[in-house]
């Protein structure tokens, strides 16, 4: 992981100012590790600005962003100068991902993802593309590798969360390093806020899309589906698919979120016969886009698929379905 290249690169050549970008509506874990990149990039005197185009979820809690003193925008970045940076760093997605809004005239110079089975267009200045289970620990493993720099309370809090969120409490595609990142943190970390945080994901006025979702589920043995229309807030749709492979009786769960603009998927699995990232990219084959892990992906068309498609693509799969 040689960040350097990244901190030279912006110093020589964008005049020590970088916009990082997660996705257009970040998780914690994206929120969290695009913070604490921006305060890491701070002690080489680099200046920068988190931007994104969507708009936070319901289920971002607003006294995370205040208690840790955590920048964001709201679809346009307010800021005098915003023209003056011109480079971009993306967080938790890659430049061509469908899930990020680019911003024109800037210049695309790399990213920091964690899911491996996405592919890319193109080579980039800079890529840090890693095997764990969030770019929160990532993030950690920079501080962790370099003593020099302290890890602020704030900062060390934001990892926390986007790590055991996007793992549900480290039980969800974990790898040793990640274990061993959320180690360096244990002592540094506000741990009752820090679970608190966790612990709190969904509202009152989020439990209608739960009455909609039991409501729309259809089992195909092993296979759940269900289709409810028009969720602005996509985060909840895999927060509820969360709830659904918890089911014993289903070890795979297919979300589907029909938008005027498309279909948006979300897939978890606990099967390695069906694994997530090959499911959704065997599903979006030839009209979308899709990638993730293999618990957990996600996919796009801009289609509007219909109940029978998916029955007779589940179908398939069981038959034949090939890894």
């Amino acid at each position: 992981m040689n960040i350097s290249i990244l901190i030279d690169l912006i110093k020589n050549r964008y005049n020590s100012k970088i916009i990082i970008q997660p996705h257009d509506f970040p998780d914690y874990d994206a929120l969290a590790s695009s913070f604490g990149l921006k305060k890491y990039l701070q002690n080489f005197g680099i200046k920068s600005l988190i931007y994104f185009d969507g708009f936070l979820s319901q289920f971002i809690n607003e006294e995370f962003l205040e208690y840790l003193d955590i920048p964001y925008t709201k679809n346009i970045y307010v800021e005098s100068n915003f023209e003056s940076f011109n480079a971009v760093v993306t967080v938790d997605t890659m430049p061509e991902n469908t899930n990020i809004t680019k911003i024109n005239g800037k210049e695309y110079i790399g990213f920091i993802d964690h899911h491996i089975h996405n592919t890319k267009d193109k080579d980039y200045h800079f890529e840090i593309y890693e095997k764990s289970a969030a770019v929160s620990s990532i993030i950690i493993e920079l501080y962790k590798n370099n003593p020099g720099i302290e890890i602020s309370d704030n900062v060390a809090n934001s990892l926390a969360i986007g790590l055991l969120t996007d793992t549900n409490s480290l039980s969800r595609g974990v790898e040793k390093n990640d274990l061993l990142n959320y180690y360096y943190l244990f002592n540094k970390i506000d741990t009752e806020y820090v679970n608190y945080i966790v612990r709190n994901k969904i509202s009152v006025d989020d439990l209608s899309y739960y009455y909609r979702a039991i409501k729309s589920l259809k089992m195909f043995g092993e296979i759940g589906l269900i289709i409810i229309d028009k969720v602005s807030n996509r985060n909840i749709v895999g927060i509820i698919g969360d709830f659904f492979i918890s089911l014993k009786e289903l070890s795979v769960i297919i979300m589907v979120n029909r938008m005027d603009a498309g279909t948006y998927i979300s897939i978890r699995s606990e099967d390695d016969r069906y694994k997530a990232n090959s499911l959704i990219k065997y599903i979006v084959k030839d009209i979308g886009q899709g990638g993730g892990h293999t618990y957990m992906a996600a996919g796009y068309t801009d289609k509007k698929l219909q109940y029978d498609f998916f029955k007779k693509v589940i179908g398939d799969v069981k038959n034949n379905f090939k890894q």
